[in-house]
């Protein structure tokens, strides 16, 4: 496998701690629900079976509109999503737009994008839109799920420590 490189942009969560593991078992399954929006299908099965392989369970989806609809279904069946890893080009409804239409300040769902494509004006609207981080593609496995694990291990500290159980899809 061709060796990866990550460029970190934005990111407000630090280094992986090993405590945020016992902050992971957020469903039934025991396993981080995830959901991955990625328009290349490569990329996206890459990325899937390798976040499969460090534990988590993925959805995937094509475009934004493909995020949307699964994030709806996940909220009318009361299945929790813990984690949304989306890239911000894509066809139909980019990352950005999709972050736009779920985010505001009750919304605590961890939202990560990924991007070959990072200029000043986009990262400025992540982090205006609240995105958790933006990395850079190509992404390594291990950095990504880094920055996942500390976003479950932040927002679950978080709702312990406040009592809020906020606005996560599904809860």
């Amino acid at each position: 496998m061709q060796a990866m490189s990550l460029r970190m942009e934005m990111d407000r969560y630090d280094e992986y701690d090993e405590a945020s593991d016992e902050a992971l078992s957020v469903t039934s399954s025991g396993k981080p629900r995830l959901i991955l929006a990625e328009d290349d299908s490569d990329t996206r099965s890459l990325l899937a079976c390798l976040l499969r392989w460090e534990g988590y369970e993925v959805l995937e989806a094509s475009d934004g509109v493909e995020l949307l609809a699964r994030l709806e279904a996940a909220t009318l069946d009361g299945t929790p999503i813990d984690a949304i890893v989306s890239d911000i080009k894509m066809p139909r409804l980019s990352g950005l737009d999709v972050l736009g239409a779920v985010g505001s300040e009750y919304w605590q769902t961890p939202f990560i994008l990924i991007t070959a494509y990072g200029t000043k004006k986009a990262y400025a609207s992540a982090r205006g839109l609240g995105a958790t981080a933006v990395l850079e593609k190509p992404v390594t496995i291990s950095r990504l799920d880094a920055v996942v694990r500390s976003a479950l291990a932040a927002e679950m500290t978080h709702r312990y420590a406040t009592g809020d159980t906020g606005k996560w899809c599904g809860a």
